[in-house]
């Protein structure tokens, strides 16, 4: 069985959160291609844009928009964002904007990118590594020209994500290592060995082929089922959303029909706002608890940054040309 976007559309404004339908999102953000700036676009490609592009959730007088934004979607060599995203962030009801990585993060984080990551962030092992961090270098240079709030909350801001996430995978050989002293069991060793290197190999599958919890088109109900730390970060996006429409945590500017723009993939971005219009309050807790006692070292803090070069606030300098003005809990 999979939940599908959409499918339960039409709630009444009085409910917590309810998704935008198509139809709504595009007359909602219709005005922000209005402007002299984006007269060069056709209405069908923006209504094209919004419909494939954008999933919009209303919660608590906040619309969330989801925006398709993966840096494995451009051309290797590219490291723009699609205009149409940036007028979305530009508008005027916009008064946050959440990307995935926010790279004066990645640049400062525990030598990230140090110069031995950069020598081979482009080699046939690393992963796309130089090519999402263009991306990520695009994606704040857009912040700073629309001179909007960033809101930042993924956990996966530091290489200690990197090496937890696959260190969970290799769990069972781990456990095994550890209880061969009492067990004495070669057996039991090699099948966890086996059971580790099958997880990984799976998990590298259907990251690369866009099933599973990275399928873009679709939920499966028995994802939240499956341990994996991708889905962890997805939890603390939704939590950390969920608070800042509540009006807890941080204090975003004031405007009539406030929204927020996050720029994740869409196989991130349709499950956190899942989580958003179906809370699971419960089963939510249960795995913030479990993630949080695997790895307390992860950053879930929700770092709020104004760009500024001269101000400092009682919480510090954030990264360079940027104001930390909020890191709560």
């Amino acid at each position: 069985m999979s939940h599908e976007i959409y499918s339960d559309m039409g709630g009444s404004s009085a409910e917590p959160c309810r998704y935008l339908n198509p139809d709504e999102l595009v007359l909602r953000t219709r005005q922000d291609f209005a402007g002299a700036d984006y007269g060069q676009f056709e209405p069908e490609q923006i209504e094209t844009f919004l419909r494939e592009k954008v999933i919009g959730v209303h919660r608590k007088g906040y619309d969330v928009l989801f925006v398709d934004t993966d840096a494995d979607s451009p051309d290797p060599s590219s490291s723009s964002l699609n205009p149409l995203t940036v007028a979305c962030m530009n508008s005027p009801q916009t008064v946050g904007v959440m990307p995935e990585y926010f790279y004066p993060e990645l640049r400062d984080n525990a030598g990230l990118l140090s110069s031995s990551m950069r020598r081979y962030q482009d080699g046939p092992l690393s992963n796309g590594t130089g090519r999402k961090l263009r991306f990520a270098a695009a994606i704040e240079s857009a912040c700073a020209e629309s001179g909007k709030t960033v809101v930042v909350a993924d956990i996966a801001n530091k290489p200690s994500y990197l090496v937890t996430n696959a260190a969970l995978t290799q769990s069972p050989t781990l456990l095994a290592s550890v209880l061969y002293p009492f067990t004495q069991s070669s057996l039991i060793t090699g099948v966890a060995i086996a059971g580790s290197m099958t997880w990984l190999g799976v998990k590298n599958y259907v990251m690369a082929h866009g099933k599973g919890v990275h399928n873009p088109n679709k939920i499966l109900q028995y994802e939240d089922l499956i341990p994996d730390f991708e889905q962890a970060r997805r939890l603390r996006v939704a939590q950390a959303l969920t608070q800042i429409t509540d009006g807890q945590l941080i204090e975003l500017p004031v405007t009539d029909d406030p929204r927020i723009v996050a720029l994740y993939p869409r196989a991130h971005g349709m499950r956190i706002a899942d989580k958003l219009v179906h809370p699971r309050a419960g089963r939510n807790k249960v795995q913030a608890i479990a993630y949080s006692a695997l790895a307390p070292w992860l950053e879930t803090s929700v770092r709020v940054y104004t760009e500024s070069t001269s101000t400092v606030s009682k919480e510090g300098r954030g990264p360079r040309g940027w104001l930390r003005v909020s890191a709560d809990s």
